[in-house]
């Protein structure tokens, strides 16, 4: 009996961080807009030399021949010590910099991923959703008169009561949330912070 308990338990485990995983990578925002743009501009460039090559292999030009020898005519006379070939090195290597941050900075998940018993199914919610099933969880608890709810990297939750002295207010307000996140189960787990305000 004991054994069977323990695999149960193991695999109600395996089973709901496959879930969790699962959720993550459904719900994980995506680069597209600067994958887009960097794979149109090598595109174009690739695609414009490749072009010209076979172009110039059967003895005709795609682009016209005054403005590559003009081109090219420019490049031999400009020194190494140009600053104009400073700016461009230097532009080149921040545009590079600037990619590779924007790859490996994480993003602004734009939704919350929740747990679930099946890991078939992935379930979100909008930060707003979240923040408004805390607020909601809030106005459950007797005295609370109004609630604000921010969502980041910690859950800020402003209750405002009609108490002037509200003695345990908070503790009961964070234990009511606490129950709702049990409830909905969110991947992320995050500290609630309570403040409570005194209006007539």
């Amino acid at each position: 009996m004991g054994e069977t308990l323990v695999t149960e338990l193991f695999g109600d485990t395996a089973l709901r961080r496959q879930t969790r995983l699962r959720s993550e990578e459904e719900f994980q925002p995506r680069r597209t807009v600067a994958a887009l743009v960097a794979a149109a501009v090598v595109t174009a460039l690739c695609g414009a030399a490749a072009v010209e090559i076979v172009a110039r292999r059967h003895g005709l030009h795609a682009v016209p021949p005054e403005l590559t020898e003009a081109l090219t005519a420019r490049l031999r006379a400009t020194p190494w010590t140009d600053p104009s070939v400073a700016l461009t090195g230097w532009g080149l290597l921040l545009a590079g910099v600037a990619l590779l941050a924007h790859a490996a900075w994480p993003a602004r998940v734009p939704l919350e991923p929740m747990r679930g018993a099946d890991p078939a199914v992935s379930v979100a919610l909008t930060r707003g959703a979240l923040a408004r099933s805390v607020e909601n969880a809030a106005y459950a608890v007797p005295g609370v008169t109004g609630a604000r709810a921010r969502i980041g990297r910690r859950i800020d939750l402003t209750v405002t009561t009609g108490y002037r002295n509200p003695g345990n207010l908070a503790d009961l307000v964070r234990r009511s949330v606490a129950h709702r996140l049990a409830e909905i189960d969110p991947v992320r787990e995050r500290q609630v912070d309570v403040t409570v305000g005194w209006r007539r």
